[in-house]
């Protein structure tokens, strides 16, 4: 079952399409330019931001004009993958005569202030507003007046279209304009917009007027279409002693399947790790520290393994019989109790079954008295959304009186 969102703005509409938690999110935006402008070689110190059309092409007198157009993409979340983008424009004015012609999209690569000035041919421009001379009046020129191909607009054309008459004309998608839009989402500091400009400048009455942002009914429309990556979950627990009360740092969590990786509980036991839910996981603990084998063995327990082993029953949990095999034979014997007490005189500091056993905490032994079945790793299956507390009981070997402490 999949669900649906939609939410409209004035100048934007977001259509959201997002499956299971496993399958991410398809998204559709479709946005106005949050700026656009007009470069107008006839009047070169003009500003033409605030027209309800823009002019691009070339003019009956061989002058020449581009329009720039820009979109807050902000909507668009930074770790989203652009699928398609088109743009659309209208053509509201055709000069009589006037040359069919092919236009390109050109990416800017220089900042320009939109400025508010109207009419065909706008008027003297404010400071900082863009014109032929400037991208930014009376602070920022164009490497070239009209700007300079490869320094102030990209010499790639992202797209293309021929343009007639009026109507409604659409830059198919390509590589080139989803590079655009991409680049500028991942770097916002980057989105200049585009240029457009007529491919055949040198032809007269190539140019047309486009409506503007100022034109709401007939103003640009870009339609991006992107995908996002499922929401990640969080696989956490807690790492605890056997009797409860303790927590037990410093074990290393390690973390693999469709993911590889390892953490260290912290002071409070706790551990976790952000993965893709669609995955398939296996945990399983190690302590990186090895605690002193001598750590919580004390004579007491020689004397309570002792007892078990005679049949008088003292380790009365599983977890008990599992600190008291330190040489990992799956049983009980005298040669454990010599084990322990070589580590107390100092003549031995390791055992052979290592320092540490980490049961699942919801593993159920079948004999607790013989409780060799137990398992140390936690597996978890697709989809990893909603996996209860992952949590892990610790066991010190040597120690069947739980008396070790972190």
């Amino acid at each position: 079952m999949k669900g649906f969102c939609l939410l409209s703005m004035t100048t934007a509409a977001l259509v959201a399409e997002c499956g299971m938690i496993d399958k991410g999110c398809a998204a559709t935006l479709t946005l106005a330019p949050s700026a656009d402008a007009c470069l107008f070689e006839f009047d070169p110190n003009n500003n033409l931001g605030g027209s309800t059309h823009l002019a691009a092409g070339t003019i009956n007198t061989g002058h020449h004009t581009r329009a720039l157009y820009r979109f807050d993409l902000s909507e668009i979340p930074t770790n989203a993958t652009i699928e398609n983008v088109t743009l659309t424009l209208r053509v509201v004015i055709t000069p009589p005569g006037g040359a069919a012609s092919t236009f390109g999209l050109h990416r800017m690569l220089q900042s320009w202030g939109e400025g508010v000035h109207v009419g065909n041919r706008g008027s003297l421009a404010s400071a900082s507003e863009v014109t032929w001379l400037s991208r930014a009046h009376g602070t920022a020129s164009w490497s070239s007046p009209g700007g300079a191909i490869g320094s102030d607009f990209a010499s790639t054309v992202s797209a293309s279209t021929l343009v007639a008459g009026n109507g409604t004309y659409t830059f198919n998608t390509s590589n080139d304009l989803v590079r655009d839009v991409q680049t500028w989402v991942r770097a916002p500091a980057e989105n200049h917009g585009w240029m457009l400009r007529s491919l055949s400048e040198g032809v007269k009455r190539s140019a047309r007027r486009f409506a503007s942002r100022e034109d709401p009914p007939n103003a640009p429309v870009l339609l991006m279409q992107y995908s996002l990556p499922p929401a990640r979950v969080t696989l956490s627990g807690a790492v605890r002693y056997y009797d409860g009360a303790q927590a037990v740092p410093g074990a290393t969590v390690s973390l693999s399947g469709s993911q590889q990786g390892a953490v260290v509980t912290g002071n409070d036991g706790s551990f976790g790790f952000s993965v893709d839910p669609a995955g398939t996981y296996r945990l399983e603990l190690v302590k990186a520290t090895e605690t002193p084998a001598s750590q919580g063995a004390t004579p007491t327990d020689i004397d309570l393994i002792r007892r078990q082993i005679l049949g008088l029953g003292s380790l009365d949990s599983a977890y008990k019989v599992l600190g008291a095999d330190v040489n990992n034979s799956k049983s009980l014997s005298t040669l454990d109790i010599v084990l322990i007490r070589r580590v107390l005189l100092s003549r031995a500091d390791t055992y052979p079954g290592g320092s540490w056993k980490f049961v699942r905490s919801d593993f159920t032994f079948a004999d607790p008295a013989a409780p060799w079945d137990s398992e140390s790793a936690r597996s978890v299956s697709a989809p990893a959304s909603g996996v209860a507390s992952l949590d892990f009981i610790g066991v010190k070997l040597g120690d069947v009186d739980a008396s070790w402490r972190p």
